[in-house]
């Protein structure tokens, strides 16, 4: 978990990244979303806001919340994507895809997605600085700890000008909302009653007795910075992979997915992106989702490379995806390439929650493979 100890002005306590806290459950009592001021605007502010999945040469994934803000652009915190080999986007109801960072700043904490094709939802529209105030009501909007739709805490802003060290970097003029978030919620919008993003969320930390009713509460990067971020990076080319030692050429294209009503989808998402790294030649990123027991049956990287290496999926058909707390079944069908030829495959894919990751645990198949017709 990366925190920061040293804190800057207004607030006092431990910084900690919204994708590694300790904290599980927002601390202030749910407000009910129906009939209050955000209930006409959620519904496409949610759909508007997206699971970021990605993978690391260290093997340990990336996960955190992302917000469109442009018709292949998405808004996401630095250290959701740090060290990122590869970056995947799913929205409510969608497939994933992949994307490339364009942007990074550290010292912003802010971080930009260019999807690898065109998002069908409509951007969120940023708010001037002088909207968001101390007292103003915002919702904030996130996908924390695996799940697959995302989730909104009612609350309302603090402070506008509270500064903190986080990640080793001095950030000023946050936004502070006065709820705790789960993690996985970096990178997630902070919105008004008109829907416009009041912040982007990316900590959480301590409150302040007397100005904040929560034990903790959350940062948000302010929308000046947001905007500059924006307007800096969004003419930009694809910032270059980080190269990981295993990788090999890539045996395929990687596989197209097809969800079928109902199937809950986030683990589905970390199945595909599994699949896309193996098809893409990014062994030691696709190992970094096994889980830890699935990674011992396996013998170790070498030998599963071994294994995998010239194997590409091409189709992967989701039949059902069904959760149990922190275990999931996905049924599907999967074509895929390899020197001895194309073949379907129909199996049961076990995967748990590691983390706030659905990571695979293992693959039975329930069937011979047939030759692809």
């Amino acid at each position: 978990m990366r925190s920061a100890t040293r804190t800057l002005g207004a607030i006092a306590g431990a910084v900690l990244l919204t994708g590694c806290s300790l904290f599980a459950r927002p601390l202030l009592p749910v407000v009910p979303v129906e009939g209050s001021a955000f209930a006409p605007v959620l519904p496409a502010a949610s759909a508007s806001v997206g699971r970021v999945l990605g993978t690391s040469c260290t093997g340990r994934p990336l996960s955190g919340s992302g917000f469109v803000v442009g018709e292949r652009l998405v808004l996401t915190a630095a250290h959701v994507v740090a060290g990122a080999h590869q970056v995947s986007l799913r929205l409510s109801g969608r497939a994933p895809v992949l994307a490339d960072v364009v942007g990074l700043d550290a010292a912003r904490d802010t971080a930009m997605l260019r999807t690898a094709a065109v998002l069908p939802v409509a951007p969120l529209a940023l708010a001037g600085p002088a909207v968001a105030a101390p007292g103003t009501e915002v919702a904030t909007l996130g996908l924390p700890l695996g799940e697959s739709e995302p989730g909104v805490a009612l609350t309302r802003i603090t402070s506008v000008t509270d500064r903190a060290v986080v990640n080793d970097h001095p950030l000023r003029d946050l936004v502070t909302v006065d709820t705790a978030l789960a993690p996985g919620s970096s990178g997630g919008p902070a919105i008004a009653p008109d829907g416009r993003v009041l912040g982007m969320v990316v900590a959480t930390i301590g409150g302040r007795g007397g100005r904040d009713s929560a034990a903790t509460v959350t940062l948000a990067i302010d929308t000046a910075s947001l905007a500059q971020s924006v307007a800096q990076w969004s003419p930009r080319a694809p910032l270059p992979a980080v190269p990981c030692d295993g990788d090999r050429p890539a045996p395929g294209p990687g596989p197209a997915i097809v969800l079928a009503d109902g199937a809950v989808p986030e683990p589905a998402h970390s199945l595909w992106l599994y699949g896309e790294s193996v098809s893409s030649g990014r062994l030691g990123a696709a190992w970094g989702l096994l889980t830890p027991a699935a990674q011992a049956r396996e013998g170790g990287r070498e030998r599963w490379a071994a294994a995998n290496g010239a194997v590409a999926w091409e189709r992967l058909e989701v039949a059902s995806s069904l959760r149990d707390g922190d275990t999931a079944t996905v049924r599907a069908r999967l074509r895929s390439a390899a020197p001895g030829g194309c073949a379907d495959t129909e199996a049961v894919y076990r995967l748990a929650l590691v983390g706030g990751v659905w990571l695979l645990e293992s693959t039975s198949p329930t069937g011979a493979p047939t030759p692809c017709g």
